[in-house]
């Protein structure tokens, strides 16, 4: 019999947590405990349907999902934080490795529904973080304590304006959370303040840069008109309008400037310049704040249609491919499923007059990008991110912005699910004459109600209740 204990801290708490949470050597109880702890989490959504092959990729993706972030701490409050600095605290859980950049589309927007209070303890481990951090900067990618600084943005800021806008914030106080927040933008350099964007310089990612960081913007700016903050509100908000600089007219795309103000030439827009694991035909769309300001400046729900049209039925350039070969698999046309900023791409079509090739082209992601065998991810998983997006969307809704706390509907491929909300309550999705060929969608019920627009809210969910989807076979056009 082998057992084993882990710390952070030191090989004494490693001792103490071995013998605090494994205190005998009974192989048949360890797994028995463990499969009912497993279990209490798996069960938090429930689902019917006699498709084997859905609820195993459903299923799997649940456990993928509490994969990480990890519990960070030993049994007797001790962690381990930056520069392995040792700090203790039992009034809340400490978490790490969070992978944000990835993780705030979908993954914790996922846990806010189902775990909410472990939200609240990540969310301190976030400020935690912030405090510990001698550049005063909340998580950007956080892992066993210590912060890698890697990717754009700092993707914490709209996980915590979303968890307090959802009611999450028992465990920290907002003030301190929202300091920490307009303190962590001044990590965006001098230039992008007085030009308004980050500019291209040798092999910098200016374009997702300054997307990135607009959306962290609007996440504050949310969080101000929260806390009556009006000066900053307005402040913030103008900030996250920084991607209408980026975009050519003429080519109706968003494109690299320089310090000069200048567009970067010469350009070829499937390529990776100015862009951080992308192109300039995906990031196009990586406006997920303000879908309305991005559709006028393409002038029109028609030409962002065709726009859209154009990322999926496009071939995708060798020399893209050649320069991420990971995305080699999983594509539809330049559309990459494979990386997170493209995620929400497929619901961008709820905002045209065409919501019905949302419910195709999730449809086909959902059925050809996700499989039962060990490479049945497309891509990398990072951290959970992946499998949350097949959650959702298997239930047939997705955050495209999460910090509206609002959801965008596509179709569900589950007849139905019960998600077991944590203040005892359920909410029912239904999907009626749901088949192989009834993918498209013909009306929703919200509690018995038509809906008029595609949306759903938190609250929707929190609440208890009924969403029915009516499935047929044909587009509405």
């Amino acid at each position: 019999m082998i057992k084993v204990g882990i710390s952070a801290v030191s090989i004494a708490g490693a001792f103490n947590n071995l013998y605090t949470e494994i205190p005998h050597c009974d192989f048949e109880k360890t797994k028995n405990e463990t499969q009912i702890a497993w279990n209490n989490i798996l069960n938090k959504i429930i689902i019917q349907t006699p498709n084997l092959k859905t609820k195993i990729n459903f299923y799997t993706s649940l456990y993928h999902s509490f994969i990480a972030p990890n519990t960070f701490m030993d049994v007797d409050g001790q962690y381990a934080g930056i520069g392995q600095n040792i700090f203790k605290d039992t009034t809340f859980t400490n978490y790490s490795t969070f992978s944000l950049w990835d993780t705030y589309r979908a993954l914790h927007p996922l846990y806010t529904i189902i775990i909410p209070e472990k939200t609240d303890d990540m969310v301190r481990s976030m400020i935690e973080h912030y405090n510990q951090n001698p550049y005063k900067c909340l998580p950007i990618w956080s892992l066993w304590g210590n912060e890698t600084y890697c990717m754009s943005g700092v993707h914490s800021i709209p996980v915590i304006a979303e968890a307090y806008l959802k009611g999450i914030h028992s465990k920290y106080d907002p003030k301190e959370a929202y300091e920490a927040m307009k303190n962590s933008t001044n990590r965006w350099t001098s230039d992008f303040e007085q030009l308004g964007y980050s500019p291209q310089k040798g092999k910098a990612n200016s374009v997702s840069n300054t997307l990135e960081q607009a959306f962290d913007d609007y996440a504050v700016a949310m969080m101000a008109k929260n806390m009556n903050d009006s000066k900053s509100y307005s402040i913030y908000l103008k900030r996250s309008e920084a991607f209408k600089i980026l975009y050519d007219s003429t080519l109706q795309l968003m494109r690299p400037k320089n310090e000069k103000q200048e567009w970067m030439t010469p350009f070829k827009p499937s390529l990776n310049i100015g862009f951080s694991e992308g192109n300039s035909y995906q990031y196009t769309f990586h406006v997920q704040q303000n879908i309305q300001a991005l559709m006028q400046l393409m002038n029109g729900k028609i030409p962002f249609e065709k726009q859209l049209d154009k990322l999926f039925n496009m071939p995708i350039d060798s020399q893209f491919i050649a320069l991420y070969p990971d995305f080699k698999n999983g594509n539809i046309g330049f559309y990459v499923h494979a990386n997170e900023p493209c995620n929400h791409i497929p619901y961008l079509y709820n905002y045209t007059n065409s919501p019905w090739k949302t419910q195709k082209y999730v449809t086909d992601i959902l059925t050809n990008f996700y499989d039962t065998i060990p490479s049945g991810i497309t891509g990398n998983e990072d951290c959970g991110q992946m499998s949350a997006w097949y959650i959702f969307s298997a239930m047939g809704f997705y955050p495209i912005d999460p910090v509206s706390c609002m959801y965008d509907l596509g179709k569900p491929i589950i007849e139905k699910t019960v998600i077991n909300v944590e203040n005892g309550k359920t909410f029912v999705i239904l999907a009626k004459n749901l088949s192989s060929k009834n993918i498209y969608v013909k009306a929703v019920k919200l509690n018995g109600k038509e809906l008029s627009i595609p949306k759903i809210s938190h609250s929707d969910i929190i609440n208890g209740g009924q969403l029915e989807f009516e499935m047929t076979a044909y587009p509405s056009k």
